[in-house]
């Protein structure tokens, strides 16, 4: 018996199932992100991403300080002698007038070790006094009104400390030096023992002197009319240099 063909309803009922085979329903997929989203950690910022604070602006430690200056006439002085023994140009130049800084560059005294002398007023300034070891003598005018203000030295004076080659010349520096009670020279021209003798007495005011010379070495006859009467006994090798007057002695004890 042969196959007997599908039929027309047979053939539509098979179209409908294999329709609805190829459109069956599949499982929905899941849609990331949305539906009830909550808000997560905030993530921290990278280094990078901070602003660098500006540091606030301090003094610089280098900036220098405004020059001063002194208030006393000695201190004014001390510190024009110190700006000069080392070599300080620019305080020194801030301390003078022009015309006293040019007098201080006229002279360079070997010995920038000072000693305060005295200070003396009169008429506006004052004039402070100060002696190196070796005796040299400065003077030094203040005018009294830059006190504390730049430029309050206007004059200096500089004596320097000589050695004459003759034993007369010699021993009168010595006697000047001895008025002007100016120690270091007394002490720069003589010995220690014959300076320490001589400033026992007053210093003289006038002197008149003699000499007599002897094997190598001169007696000098110091005496005024105030009754003041030594000698003193130089080393002839030694004159034109430092302590060339050795000894002190009276007549009875002079050779």
């Amino acid at each position: 018996m042969s196959a007997r063909p599908f039929g027309r309803a047979a053939a539509i009922a098979m179209i409908m199932i294999g329709t609805l085979a190829g459109c069956g329903h599949s499982k929905p997929t899941a849609i990331t992100g949305l539906g009830d989203v909550s808000p997560g950690p905030t993530a921290a910022a990278s280094p990078s991403d901070t602003p660098t604070p500006t540091p606030s602006a301090s003094p610089s430690a280098s900036t220098p300080k405004p020059a001063t200056f002194p208030k006393t006439a000695q201190g004014y002085a001390q510190a024009g002698l110190d700006a000069y023994g080392k070599g300080n140009t620019a305080r020194l130049t801030d301390l003078t007038t022009a015309g006293s800084k040019a007098q201080f560059d006229d002279v360079h005294p070997s010995n920038t070790h000072w000693h305060y002398h005295d200070c003396e007023g009169a008429a506006g300034s004052s004039y402070c006094t100060f002696d190196n070891d070796n005796g040299d003598r400065f003077q030094i005018q203040i005018d009294n009104n830059a006190l504390g203000s730049p430029h309050g030295i206007i004059n200096v004076v500089i004596n320097v400390t000589t050695y004459p080659s003759n034993a007369h010349d010699y021993v009168n520096a010595f006697m000047q030096a001895f008025f002007d009670v100016n120690t270091f020279r007394m002490k720069a021209l003589s010995n220690t023992n014959v300076t320490s003798y001589f400033t026992h007495f007053t210093p003289q005011e006038a002197w008149s002197l003699s000499e007599d010379g002897a094997a190598g070495h001169t007696y000098v006859h110091i005496t005024n009319a105030d009754g003041f009467d030594q000698y003193v006994e130089v080393e002839n090798d030694k004159l034109g240099h430092q302590h060339a007057i050795v000894d002190h002695c009276d007549n009875s004890t002079c050779s």
